[in-house]
Order: C-alpha cells, then sequence, then structure tokens
C-alpha cells in the first residue's frame, strides 16, 4: 500500500496525517516565539510521537499546536478523522486485528465502541484481568482450590478467606462466579 497523506481536521495547512499513522508539519509562517514578528517554517517535519499510558492500555500521542495553542491528539484518532470522517458518537479509536496499540496504520484502526475494544482484548488475550492484573493476590490455580474446597462442603468462606489473606467477600464472589469468571 502507497503511503497516502491528508490534512488534519481543524489543521489545514498546518499538519498532514498518513495512512501509514505519521504526523507531519507542514511550511508555513509562525509567530516567532519572542513576540518579535514572523519566522518562516520551510521544512518539512515528521512529529515524533510520545505513549501515552493508562491502567489498561497505551496509545500514541501528539502535539499540534494552532495560533499558538498546543492540543494532544491520539494519532489512531488523527488518522481515522482524516480517512474515515469524524468520530461517531459513543465511539472510540480500537485496533484490529493487530494487538499493537502503537499500529495507526489505516488497515489496523477502526471507529467502535468501547465495548467492541474490550472484546478485542479478551481475543488477542491482552485483558487486564486474572493473574495479569498487578493487585491480584491469588493464582488461578487458587481460584480453581476456592471452588473446589467450598464445594466440597468441608469449608467456610471465613475460613478459606484466611487462608488465601483476602476477604470473605471476596472468597464469596469468587465461589459464586462473580469474579474470576474466565477460570474454569
Amino acid at each position: 500500500m502507497k503511503e497516502i497523506w491528508k490534512p488534519v481536521m481543524e489543521y489545514d495547512g498546518i499538519y498532514e496525517v498518513s495512512n501509514y499513522g505519521t504526523v507531519r508539519s507542514l511550511p508555513r509562517k509562525v509567530p516567532h516565539r519572542y513576540g518579535t514578528g514572523v519566522r518562516l517554517m520551510t521544512k518539512i517535519k515528521l512529529l515524533k510521537p510520545w505513549e501515552a499510558r493508562s491502567k489498561t492500555s497505551s496509545r500514541w500521542m501528539v502535539s499540534l499546536c494552532k495560533d499558538g495553542k498546543p492540543c494532544r491528539f491520539s494519532v489512531g484518532c488523527l488518522v481515522l478523522t482524516a480517512f474515515v470522517g469524524p468520530r461517531p458518537l459513543g465511539m472510540d479509536v480500537c485496533h484490529f486485528p493487530d494487538k499493537n496499540t502503537h499500529n495507526n496504520r489505516l488497515d489496523n484502526v477502526r471507529w467502535d465502541t468501547r465495548k467492541n475494544n474490550r472484546n478485542d482484548c479478551v481475543f488477542h488475550g491482552t485483558q487486564n484481568w486474572g493473574e495479569r492484573n498487578g493487585q491480584s493476590k491469588i493464582t488461578e490455580e487458587d481460584v480453581k482450590t476456592i471452588r473446589m474446597l467450598y464445594k466440597s462442603g468441608g469449608h467456610l468462606m471465613r475460613d478459606l478467606a484466611r487462608r488465601y489473606s483476602i476477604s470473605t467477600p471476596t472468597i464469596h464472589a469468587i465461589v459464586h462466579r462473580r469474579t474470576w469468571k474466565h477460570v474454569n
């Protein structure tokens, strides 16, 4: 696929984005940083994205400046807005079929709901649940053992909670499959 460039919406003549997920700054006149007139930017400059991390994911971001005011954008959002159209109500940028959230090529991003984005995480195995969650105090084997011991009738939830150093309500949620649903 050939790299195609389109203007960034609301930043026409200032920035362009490609279907490969690259953002560049175009030649233009900009105010001098010390307020002493105008200087001419003559080179096309590729913007260097940075990683914005959250608890569940990370995204490439860029900062675009217009009239001296910087604004942050997700690179995937810029690609979709330029090539597909504005963000539909209730939709987010979703990465699929590639599980790499840093791949912002047009063929890897789409507008979709948060629910479908989470379903993609489950499909790719990147969902941050169970043992993969840094807050987890027990393992999947512990969950299986807890369910088996409780089902056998020989152990109270209170005793299991003490044994695994977790709360009784947590044991209750595990036994009744409100949590750790993915463990059989």
